[in-house]
């Protein structure tokens, strides 16, 4: 069963973001095996900003590959980033 496109992973993702904002962290992180336009995608749709990329630091599929790094902001109002919450369910 394929489930790209479905917009699993979009949903996922929203799940986490909400969680960690409610834990006050400040800023999340997403290292992303390159070139890969679908996940580009995702992150950056959903806010995630592009810090760089490490030129073939990562062996995957038997090749050698660069790693893109990625960050959003998840509290723009705090000035300094607050303790983390512990996550209760």
């Amino acid at each position: 069963m394929n489930f790209h496109g479905r917009g699993i992973g979009t949903a996922l993702y929203k799940e986490l973001l909400s969680l960690l904002r409610q834990q006050n962290y400040f800023r999340a992180f997403a290292g992303i095996t390159l070139p890969n336009e679908a996940s580009v995608a995702l992150h950056e749709s959903l806010g995630f900003k592009h810090l760089g990329t490490y030129g073939n630091v990562g062996f995957k599929l038997g090749k050698w590959h660069d790693v893109g790094w990625w960050e959003i902001t998840l509290n723009e109002s705090m000035v300094t980033p607050a303790e983390p919450k512990t996550y209760s369910n």
